[in-house]
């Protein structure tokens, strides 16, 4: 991921695939060393030209499960009906049961809510123009969320107490806005849970579950796994870091400030401590003349009133012409903007490896691998003109096309042409 400071605003943070490697020999030498080979020949060749690494994760819901419940109970009582096999209908009447039972169809809606919450989250941190403490806020979000979601429900299903009496007493409102699905099926709550736990409730087993989900979460976001390794990750020192990390990359913050040369000092300060914890190198730590040119160049009249960060960071880099003692400062903040990004790129990306290279085509085919850093690199296929045009003249050959008159024609009130319509964020790449 890098900054393209000649793409719109919205688009400023965006994805490059820079190679497909693969490792023949499995080992965690021949890994970095494929990695290292790979960098290098975008011009990457030591540490300090990176801000960070990062790996993937998943989500699923039971949305499909709910919404079906009802169908999938009538199939049942049809199949079990023509069914004469005794051992077949047992497995329907078993299924059957499981599906009417109201305790587990309380574990299935409050499971619903909590993957919601869960969804919610993943979509703020998996944001690709997101900034870091943009991000780090909606994760702290998603945690507080649970934990809320937990002791709600530990307060409404404590057993021999009246659930409108506590419910009055917490907050009448708060059950059914934190529990939305579990609310329709809260019958189910009170009843005896499996297992030898004669006091196990319903209830019991879904505040276990948000307790441990609670601990994961939080483990995750300290970068340690399940035996408690951080595997030498930055995650628990970006985290503990990450006031000063805004403080230091916060545009609209040192735009707003009333006292410029305290705010100036200030940053210069945060990107200090930054690097004394090893998050950037010592050398990305920008003079305090660096950063007073850039809140001079923010602060410059005829801008805008109100302009996010992307925005004013666009402003930075076209003032760099004029006053290049701005760079530093530009490079220390795109360093940091880009120090935690989403997992959701990697994802992307691995989802077209299939598309590009088949069934039959071997992972080390040299075209295959050109073909996928096109694939994602490129503008879309609506965009892709001046590439086509590029790739023509290239290879000096003649392409049947039809003219543009004609394809113009064609595609009035087509999909295609809204797609031509349509802003590509990679248009300021190949323009």
């Amino acid at each position: 991921m890098t900054i393209v400071p000649g793409a719109p605003s919205e688009y400023l943070t965006q994805a490059l695939v820079i190679g497909a490697p693969v490792v023949k020999a499995h080992s965690g030498m021949d890994l970095a060393r494929e990695v290292q080979d790979t960098l290098a020949k975008v011009g990457i060749t030591c540490t300090t030209q990176l801000a960070s690494i990062a790996a993937d994760g998943q989500y699923h819901h039971l949305h499909a499960f709910l919404v079906n419940l009802e169908p999938m109970r009538l199939v049942l009582r049809k199949r079990l009906a023509r069914e004469t096999r005794r051992e077949y209908a047992d497995e329907l009447e078993t299924d059957l049961r499981t599906l009417e039972d109201s305790g587990f169809l309380a574990r299935v809606a409050a499971l619903h809510d909590i993957y919601t919450v869960l969804s919610k989250g993943s979509k703020g941190v998996q944001q690709t123009q997101s900034l870091p403490w943009q991000a780090r806020k909606s994760y702290g979000q998603t945690v507080t969320s649970i934990m809320r979601m937990k002791a709600t429900l530990i307060a409404v299903a404590t057993p021999g107490t009246a659930t409108a009496d506590v419910a009055a007493a917490i907050d009448q409102e708060q059950f059914p806005e934190l529990w939305p699905t579990l609310k329709r099926y809260g019958d189910g709550l009170r009843k005896k849970a499996p297992g030898k736990d004669p006091k196990k409730t319903q209830a019991g087993l879904v505040v276990d579950f948000c307790s441990s989900l609670t601990k994961t979460l939080g483990t995750r976001g300290q970068g340690r796994d399940a035996r408690d390794g951080i595997k030498e990750t930055s995650n628990q020192a970006i985290m503990m870091a990450m006031p000063y990390i805004q403080e230091a990359a916060d545009l609209e913050k040192l735009r707003g400030s009333e006292s410029t040369h305290t705010k100036v000092v200030s940053i210069v300060d945060d990107f200090r401590r930054l690097a004394a914890v090893q998050l950037i190198p010592r050398s990305a730590v920008p003079s305090i003349e660096s950063v007073s040119a850039a809140a001079a160049a923010l602060k410059v009249s005829g801008l805008p009133g109100k302009m996010c960060n992307q925005a004013l960071l666009k402003v930075l880099w076209d003032s760099m012409a004029e006053a290049p003692a701005v760079r530093p400062y530009v490079n220390a903040v795109i360093r940091l903007w880009l120090m935690c990004p989403p997992e959701s790129v990697v994802e992307s990306m691995a989802s077209v490896v299939g598309d590009v290279f088949g069934t039959h085509r071997q992972l080390d085919h040299a075209n295959a691998a050109k073909e996928l850093v096109i694939r994602w690199n490129g503008p879309e296929t609506a965009k892709a003109d001046s590439v086509v045009k590029a790739a023509a003249s290239r290879l000096n050959k003649r392409f049947c096309a039809q003219s543009a008159g004609s394809r113009l024609k064609n595609m009035v009130g087509s999909v295609i042409a809204k797609q031509k319509r349509a802003t590509c964020q990679r248009a300021s790449i190949f323009e």
